[in-house]
Order: C-alpha cells, then structure tokens, then sequence
C-alpha cells in the first residue's frame, strides 16, 4: 500500500507509477461539496467516480491494483477542497495488496 500525495487544488492531473506503467489520475473538487476522480490504466478508465472512503474505488474493473481513501476513523467522505491535507488519505493497494484481498491475481 502505497500513499498518493494530493493538494489542496481543485483541478490537479497526476501520473502514479505502478509496475513500470503509469496510472494517469484527475482529481476535480465540486463547489457542492465532493471529489471527483477520472483513472486511466492502459486501455481501461473510468470517468466521473466521486471518491468515497472506505471503499475500492476501481472495484469492478478487474485490475491488479486499486485506490481507498481513509477517512482515519472520522466515517465521513472527503467534502472539502482541502480534506486531503489532514483528514483523508488517498492510498494506492498494489498488486499484493489486491491478492490478498481478492484471493486471486490479475495480469
């Protein structure tokens, strides 16, 4: 598990390295009050996912990794522009951590 530094910018485009590819992630904060995320792994994405904590945020897509988002016990979902500063973590489960979790690799 690996943390994922984020600021406090409302528009912010980052690349996460993983296994010698890279994860092309946006993040987008609402005025109303929410995160929006766009994830991009080789020919698979998804588009418009608000993030959410305790959750797998890719869950579904079937890939040998995964972001979660700890809220640090608070039971709440990241609603400010800067909830990442403090209070929220976004961490990237790498393809061990998703074994164990799935019971099963992915290629």
């Amino acid at each position: 598990m690996r943390l994922i530094e984020i600021d406090a910018d409302a528009n912010q485009k980052f690349l996460v390295p993983f296994e010698g590819v890279n994860i092309e992630v946006k993040l987008v904060f609402k005025d109303s009050g929410f995160w929006i995320g766009n994830f991009t792994y080789e020919d698979k994405a998804i588009y418009g996912l608000t993030l959410a904590s305790r959750v797998l945020l890719l869950n579904g897509l079937n890939l040998p990794f995964d972001f979660i988002i700890d809220d640090k016990n608070a039971s709440l979902d990241p609603y400010e522009l800067t909830s990442f500063d403090e209070q929220f973590s976004l961490y990237l489960l790498e393809r061990e951590d998703m074994i164990n979790n799935r019971g099963y690799d992915v290629e």
